[in-house]
């Protein structure tokens, strides 16, 4: 693992499913969705298959109030889903973040495999050693900053914990740091900079790994959702200690083991607080990080409840109970598969190829087919081994001291009777010579396919290795250098299949001799078996893909307009449109902004006054998941933002006593320095001024957040950056209107620009219907919250819907479709997002399609006929047209109204324009007003 720069500077001491994605699975339909509980987390939800229409409808899984009957309070930006509504998953873009050694992203692959297998587009961006083993899976990548080498080598000099970064401290670790920070946010929004024919990308949603240490700002910056995937303990629990705390993980639980993540977690922040700061606000354009504010990036993932999947299997360590339902045990992602030779030659000792070039089998099965043609001399030697061959190798570890390594194995080998199988990766151990046969040096070798063909396993622990080990049923030494390792030998121990751990540091020929007896117990390795047989029936890797996709936020995450088309399409949102009071709040897709911003189409297929004010309204950039993590989260942490604020102005003042006066005179000599001298009071009295309103505005912000705000899960939407500050709103203001120019978006309105005529006048209808389904739907949704209705909600929208005339017509349906949308509302229950209404809409209109398009035609001759009524009744408001309209010639837009397509205008439209135009010509007036009337 590389951790080795997470803290910047000297601290006090202190099998993938083969279903795309469009169509919701039964399982999807059923699965629990995230809570919104505060505190502690709610009970899990339980969803009936099959609800009857007179029952209430069972949510998926719906979120809880976080306060005793505050239902009104509840903001949905989650994977809630309805069995009566399901919302599949559009086609995604996904960007996995990875940090650390191949190891660590070995697993990312078959994760990437998986993904792309559900019909995803994935990019895995790690550091450039690794490109080569991800694309000979033919997965994208995209190099990110850091090399893993060196991170390696850092880790092991520091011993993997905080206090031994802070007296291991070195600059070059705060530049390297600054090296991957500054790489995330190409690596999720542009095109790879190796690959000259690479399509441009954006990321619609992050799988990343704690190291990466900027995952989560990046995805505030998209305004996409997030899912950390990591194989290491990294969220509070009592259970055991931080891996990086420095504590003993043999400790009873204990309330230190919880607060350990925090403070370590804390201190890694403080280490790099000002390089991501600055990050943040030059390139980001987010708010920085408050001192008070909580900005550690595993504190903040659990404030709001990031989903998390833990990589390992919950047969070995199960799931604390202190983790929330959004937190869950996956299982050990298995290697993806291959069939190609690896390393060097079989039985060479002159050191492994390059790392980079390892890729394990799928299963042992799957490779012994092609046994006989690999690594031919190590199976002679395996074959012709008189009694047991243990595995020795330490992956990735970069040992300063190989040559005393290699001569404690060699001992130790010889004392206990065994053979070692000695694998050298990064740092090479010569065993072969000096053992006279009794050791067999190789390099990177597929663990799935070798580790079944000996009797134990000897490793530094890493996450990886350690469950390839228990995967084959091996007994298992754990030797480790630093962090989790000691957490996995640790665990080899408590489940009986090793002994204790021995640190790298303290290994020696002796105790190695004695470990290598233990292994040979009978009851370590009847242990073993058992628990291979377990997790051989585990699937981490669709374990883990079904709960990234269950915690997706779908209800923010598809096009309206797209769901109510003839035939529903479900596209990844990225616009919203608005009018100017920002009202409507339609999610868009690429395809339905790139139509609206063709205006000359828009004015061409338009039939209606809707569709042609729809290019006036204002389009922005949607985003599905909104974070606001720079909000303060509470009382006290306004306290102390507010007097370090309050203090760091007063120091401020102190520096312009001296550079005001300074940068006149350097730009004016000493009528301009005297000039600055005059203006230090003014300046003074504001700084002063400042300083009192930050204090202020720090406490009562703090305060609000803690009492009046609404869940911190969806913090972005109920806490507030500020209340008084006047600097922090026009900062805010600015973020507000900053627009992402980014190249995969502009690619896709080039692309979608070019629709045909029948295409755009059905996008524009779909554009038209949502609109007013959302005025129907904004009547009834509760009190300052726009995205959800709750159970009271649900009866006055149903009401409405059965009884209101007006709506009705706004929604185009029948009576009978009016009632069945109504009881489907009804059955809905206590949750009805705005997604969930187009689907329940469209699927009535679908169905009772020949009353709909009669009650359509009746609707749209009520309209011609009040049309026909106001043009011909009021001769003023003619003359008021002519007159806004100016002089136009008849020759060039008389034609406009034949123009259209026929198959685009109702034949009552039609005849009421050519009626209109003659009324015209006839009373003195052109046929040129009513065309610029249809037109514009």
């Amino acid at each position: 693992m590389g951790n080795a720069w997470l803290v910047g500077f000297p601290l006090p001491a202190p099998a993938a499913a083969a279903a795309p994605p469009p169509a919701a699975s039964a399982s999807e339909a059923t699965a629990e969705p995230r809570t919104a509980a505060r505190g502690a987390d709610a009970p899990r939800s339980t969803t009936s298959q099959a609800a009857p229409p007179s029952s209430q409808h069972a949510l998926a899984g719906s979120a809880q109030p976080w306060r005793t009957g505050s239902m009104k309070r509840r903001w949905v930006k989650d994977s809630t889903q309805s069995a009566l509504a399901p919302l599949p998953i559009p086609r995604l873009s996904i960007a996995i973040l990875v940090v650390g050694t191949h190891g660590d992203v070995l697993p990312f692959i078959s994760l990437a495999l998986a993904l792309q297998a559900r019909g995803h587009r994935v990019r895995i961006a790690t550091h450039v050693h690794h490109r080569r083993l991800v694309r000979s899976y033919e997965c994208e990548h995209f190099p990110i900053g850091g090399n893993p080498v060196q991170l390696s080598k850092w880790m092991v000099e520091s011993g993997g914990t905080v206090a031994g970064e802070v007296l291991h401290y070195a600059p070059a670790k705060i530049a390297m740091l600054r090296d991957v920070i500054l790489s995330l946010w190409p690596a999720v929004t542009s095109k790879d900079p190796f690959d000259f024919e690479a399509k441009p990308f954006i990321a619609d949603a992050i799988i990343a790994n704690p190291p990466c240490m900027g995952h989560l700002h990046v995805a505030e910056a998209l305004g996409v959702p997030l899912h950390v995937m990591f194989p290491q303990p990294w969220l509070p629990t009592r259970q055991f200690p931080h891996p990086m705390s420095g504590l003993r993980v043999d400790a009873p639980p204990s309330e230190l083991n919880s607060l350990s993540y925090v403070l370590a977690d804390e201190a890694m922040w403080v280490g790099n607080a000002a390089v991501i700061n600055a990050w943040r606000r030059s390139r980001l354009q987010l708010p920085v990080l408050q001192i008070g504010t909580v900005g550690g990036t595993t504190n903040i993932c659990e404030r709001f409840r990031v989903p998390f999947s833990f990589m390992w299997s919950p047969a070995f360590v199960p799931k604390p109970d202190d983790w929330g339902e959004h937190v869950e045990v996956v299982g050990v992602f298995p290697p993806p598969p291959s069939d190609a030779p690896v390393g060097p030659a079989a039985g060479s000792s002159s050191g492994p190829a390059e790392p980079t070039c390892a890729s394990p089998s799928a299963s042992a099965s799957a490779s012994a087919s092609a046994d006989g043609g690999r690594f031919p001399a190590l199976q002679t030697w395996l074959r012709s081994a008189r009694g047991a061959v243990v595995f020795v190798g330490f992956g990735s570890m970069v040992i300063e001291d190989t040559a005393a390594l290699a001569q404690t194995i060699v001992q130790g080998a010889k004392a206990s009777g065994v053979r070692c199988l000695v694998q050298s990766n990064w740092s090479k151990l010569s065993t072969a010579e000096p053992s006279h046969g009794r050791c067999y040096d190789i390099g990177p070798c597929p663990h799935d396919w070798l580790l079944p063909r000996v009797s134990a396993v000897v490793h530094h622990g890493g996450a990886g290795t350690t469950a390839a080990g228990l995967r084959a049923g091996k007994p298992t030494l754990v030797c480790p250098f630093f962090g989790d390792q000691f957490f996995w030998g640790e665990m080899v121990r408590r489940a009986g299949i090793g002994p204790e751990p021995c640190p790298i540091g303290q290994l020696n020929a002796e105790l190695f001799a004695q470990k290598l007896r233990v292994l040979a117990d009978p009851a370590t390795v009847a242990a073993a078996e058992r628990l291979a047989q377990r997790m051989h029936a585990e699937d981490g890797v669709a374990a883990a893909v079904a709960h990234f996709e269950r915690w997706l936020p779908r209800q923010s995450m598809l096009c309206d307009a797209s769901l109510l088309l003839d035939v529903p399409e479900h596209k990844i949102a990225r616009f919203r449109l608005s009018n100017w009071r920002g009202g409507y709040a339609l999610k868009l897709s690429s395809d339905a902004a790139a139509i609206l911003n063709r205006k000359d189409l828009v004015a061409r297929v338009s039939t209606t006054g809707e569709r042609a004010r729809a290019s006036l309204r204002w389009l922005g950039h949607h985003r599905a998941s909104k974070w606001g993590i720079a909000r303060l989260p509470g009382c006290a942490s306004g306290v102390i933002a507010g007097i370090v604020g309050f203090f760091a102005e007063l120091l401020s003042l102190v520096g312009d006593l001296y550079h005001l006066p300074d940068d006149f005179a350097r730009r004016g000599g000493c009528v301009c320095c005297l000039f600055g001298m005059l203006l230090l009071p003014a300046v003074v009295c504001l700084r002063l001024v400042h300083a009192l309103i930050i204090l202020l505005d720090r406490l009562v912000t703090g305060a609000y957040n803690t009492w009046a705000a609404r869940d911190p899960v969806d913090g972005y939407l109920g806490m507030r950056d500020f209340t008084l500050d006047p600097y922090l709103s026009i900062e805010a203001r600015r973020s507000m209107r900053r627009s992402l120019k980014l190249e995969a978006v502009e690619q896709e309105l080039a692309e979608a620009s070019a629709a045909s005529a029948p295409r755009a006048a059905a996008m524009l209808d779909a554009i038209d219907l949502a609109i007013k389904a959302r005025a129907v739907y904004l009547r009834a949704a509760s009190g300052g919250n726009k995205q959800v209705c709750t159970s009271g909600d649900i009866l006055q929208l149903s009401r409405a819907v059965a009884t209101s005339a007006k709506a009705k017509d706004g929604l185009d349906v029948s009576d009978a479709a009016a009632a069945a949308l109504a009881d489907d509302l009804i059955r809905c229950g206590d949750f009805c997002s705005f997604s969930m209404f187009c689907v329940l809409l469209q699927r009535r209109r679908a169905e009772l399609g020949k009353l709909v398009r009669a009650d359509t035609k009746r609707s749209h001759a009520s309209r011609v006929e009040r049309l026909r009524t106001t043009l011909f009744g009021r001769r003023s408001w003619l003359a008021q047209i002519r007159t806004n309209l100016g002089e136009l010639s008849v020759g060039a837009l008389g034609a406009v109204p034949e123009q259209r397509h026929a198959d685009l205008c109702d034949p009552a439209e039609v005849q009421v324009t050519r009626d209109i135009s003659e009324h015209f010509v006839t009373h003195s007036g052109t046929g040129a007003d009513v065309a610029n009337y249809h037109a514009v």
